[in-house]
């Protein structure tokens, strides 16, 4: 095999080894399902392109052609990357961390395998056996999910929602539309045979099923949605037949019956009892998702407002979120690091200057598709809209990652070689002798490539593995080789540190409390513990997230006056999360300051009372600091405005913490009663009696009153 071919064939196996990606992961990295595909990717894209450049340098028809596909994603590339270097934490948008595996770093790995995709895939054969390897893949993904739901195989997340080998129902969801779009690419593009047109029927089929089984509304009414786009754009553009009237109107038909079906049906138990049919119709203004969304919009767009241009650079919007956190999320995820939205979160990432340059791609790709010398058959056009479509809806709500990024960048390369054959490429061919070229590609596949994923995957790599490693050590056994561990891990300093560092003090937060672990072997982690936060502090930029893992470090280890200063520090980057003052609120209380600590805690209460954990941290302040007036007026309260279910609540938990107390099960019942449970109240006071036999009269006359409905004091 000659050289050129050899680089031929790695740079197009590359692009094809990609796909496997999805069903990337591992069990011995930390955050196994984002990681592991996130290192796969990076080595098999960065040797492609490797490949490609000796490529491109011995043969110019192998070079770039110019298009606006590649243009776009160029200029968007640079303001990215201007966005980025000039944010407010570089070092982040550059590595981001192992949860996302993103940042710069991975945007340049994409920007290469779009590269070596459209300069290499350049035959109509390469991209049919790329698609029919697509929907080998997604039915391999498709197969693992049904075993999900046949229970054989677990489920990374939510019950009732699988996720396939990518941990994620989310990431699974578009994947999955992505491969539906495929095979419908490649049942329309030619005459098939009976057997081919059943092959991508049952892969179509195949896919609609897994979305639907991941529950993900975005990409399920997504999918809808482009597949009568399809429909509408050819039955106008197309040819106009008897047979292409009926199917529109049947995909029209259809969506028109799904759609009445469900919401007309909402609450039958048919569509209850279906996670997917159960989400789409509890879509709503007033449904407590949707609402979070319009919250997390709000917030970015504040953002915005004061990084208008640029924006705060990759991965950046933490802060964002901390500093106009809205007290009416209380019951949301309180770390968001996406907003959910593809808009905002680039208006996030890179200012009014990176969407542009977003929806400049997409308008590169969709004019490309549709301008009049394309090659593309009118029916091609319509299914390749509605991918277009349902990819950009999914993302209104959710956000992009690595496995959607990489089939975007696929669609990229292939409408930019299907329009650009035939083109000069962009760079002169220049004269360059075979020995040169042929020098140079072996450098650049020997050593170069060898070294640059060293470089940028191994260490993290390791510290990632010993994390994992770490973190399964039994500390109540052997808690001297969990220190070697995080030692280790800590010793490569990579992107990964702050997380390994907050897992060093979310663990040693739990160490403290095992009395059963030797005195010097509990001091020797601590101080090590303190030690590794005090290095982030020093030398990252401050985070209320890391600075409440710190403050909690601090108050289990009696520093009452750091960890305040710590929860202090949090609170000024975050002022509006209630959750932060909790600790802080404690703190004051172990130093005595009953007074203070409960006007912190009345205070905290106001800034959002709907918030049923600061009403409950409240109704326990008013008892330690001794205020019965206060506690006895809140609890009325919440029974007088319908709002027993909180009184429940901290019943409950005050049974869990004090199971052997016959009051707190007294008070569990008697609230009960109050809130118009009579038969669980019934219940409680029967366990009761049950547990605590000297009781026994006294709760069977209580039952006889609440049988009665008589008042129970």
């Amino acid at each position: 095999m000659t050289l050129k071919k050899a680089l031929f064939w790695i740079a197009a196996g590359s692009v094809f080894a990609a796909l496997l990606t999805p069903l990337i992961f591992y069990t011995e990295l930390y955050f196994p399902f984002i990681t592991a595909k996130a290192y796969f990717f990076r080595v098999v894209s960065a040797l492609g392109f490797f490949a490609w450049v000796g490529l491109a340098v011995l043969d110019p028809a192998y070079r770039p052609r110019r298009s606006w596909i590649l243009g776009t994603f160029t200029a968007f590339m640079l303001v990215v990357l201007l966005a980025s270097v000039l944010g407010t934490n570089p070092y982040y948008s550059f590595w981001s961390n192992y949860e996302r595996m993103e940042g710069y770093v991975t945007f340049l790995h994409l920007f290469a395998f779009l590269l070596v995709a459209s300069s290499v895939l350049t035959r109509d054969r390469l991209w049919s056996w790329f698609a029919h390897a697509a929907l080998v893949c997604g039915a391999i993904e498709v197969l693992w999910a049904a075993l999900q739901v046949a229970g054989i195989f677990p489920i990374g997340f939510a019950a009732d929602r699988i996720d396939g080998t990518l941990g994620n129902a989310t990431y699974l969801a578009i994947y999955l539309v992505f491969t539906f779009f495929i095979a419908l690419m490649l049942l329309v593009q030619r005459s098939l045979s009976p057997l081919l047109q059943y092959v991508y029927g049952a892969s179509m089929l195949l896919s609609v099923l897994g979305v639907f089984w991941t529950a993900t509304r975005g990409s399920l009414l997504g999918l809808i949605g482009g597949i009568v786009l399809t429909a509408v754009l050819y039955s106008i553009f197309g040819k106009n037949t008897k047979n292409v009237r009926m199917v529109t109107g049947g995909v029209l038909g259809l969506a028109l019956v799904f759609a009445v079906l469900v919401i007309g049906f909402k609450e039958s138990a048919v569509v209850q009892s279906i996670p997917a049919l159960r989400r789409v119709a509890d879509i709503s203004f007033t449904e407590t998702t949707t609402i979070a969304r319009f919250y997390n919009w709000e917030t970015a767009w504040q953002g915005v407002t004061e990084r208008p241009l640029l924006g705060y650079g990759l991965g950046n919007y933490g802060p964002v979120f901390d500093k106009y956190y809205n007290p009416k999320m209380w019951n949301q995820e309180q770390w968001f690091d996406r907003v959910h939205n593809i808009v905002f979160d680039w208006l996030i990432a890179a200012g009014f200057l990176g969407l542009i340059a977003y929806v400049s791609v997409i308008a590169a790709l969709v004019y490309l598709i549709w301008k009049k010398s394309s090659t593309f058959t009118m029916l091609e056009r319509a299914v390749l809209t509605g991918l277009v479509a349902a990819y950009c809806f999914h993302n209104l709500f959710v956000f992009d990652n690595l496995v959607s990024y990489i089939y975007f960048m696929a669609l990229l390369a292939f409408v930019h070689a299907r329009s650009t054959a035939g083109a000069t490429p962009v760079f002169p061919a220049t004269p360059v002798s075979y020995n040169v070229a042929g020098s140079v590609a072996i450098v650049l596949v020997v050593i170069a490539f060898p070294l640059s994923a060293w470089a940028l995957n191994v260490p993290s790599y390791k510290q990632s593995a010993l994390l994992i490693d770490a973190l399964r050590v039994d500390i109540a056994k052997n808690l001297p080789e969990a220190k070697r561990l995080f030692e280790e891990a800590l010793s490569y300093d990579t992107f990964g540190t702050t997380e390994t560092r907050q897992q060093l003090i979310s663990l040693t937060d739990h160490v403290v409390r095992i009395n059963s672990i030797p005195v010097e072997e509990r001091q020797a982690f601590v101080t090590f513990a303190a030690s590794e936060m005090q290095k982030e502090l020093d030398t990252k930029p401050r985070d209320a997230k890391f600075l409440a893992f710190a403050g909690q470090l601090l108050l289990q280890t009696g520093n009452f006056e750091q960890s305040m200063a710590m929860f202090n520090e949090a609170i000024a980057l975050a002022p509006n999360k209630q959750f932060l003052y909790q600790p802080l609120i404690e703190t004051i209380f172990r130093q005595g300051k009953l007074a203070e600590g409960l006007a912190l805690a009345q205070r905290v209460h106001d800034m959002e009372p709907s918030n049923d954990l600061t009403w409950r941290q409240l109704v326990r302040s008013s008892l330690r600091a001794g205020n019965v007036e206060q506690y006895d007026a809140l609890i009325e309260e919440a029974f007088a405005t319908g709002r027993g279910d909180r009184v429940i609540g901290l019943a409950q938990q005050n049974l869990e913490s004090q199971p052997d107390v016959a009051q707190a099960y007294a008070t569990l019942a008697i609230s009960l009663y109050r809130a118009g449970k009579n038969e669980e109240a019934i219940k409680v006071f029967t366990e009761l009696g049950t547990k605590f036999p000297g009781a026994q009269a006294q709760t069977d006359a209580l039952i006889e009153k609440i049988k009665r409905g008589e008042p129970l004091l």
